[in-house]
């Protein structure tokens, strides 16, 4: 399985996500088509 790139812009993005409460772990991995572990490193 190859790894899905991330640009920094869109984990900063989703990060913003998650800090301001807008979306959950969960959403933002289906959003970014990553795993959970990644979205919680």
């Amino acid at each position: 399985m190859s790894k899905r790139k991330v640009s920094i812009e869109d984990k900063i993005y989703a990060v913003n996500l998650y800090l301001d409460r807008k979306e959950s772990q969960h959403r933002i991995a289906s959003m970014f088509d990553v795993s959970i572990a990644s979205v919680q490193q």
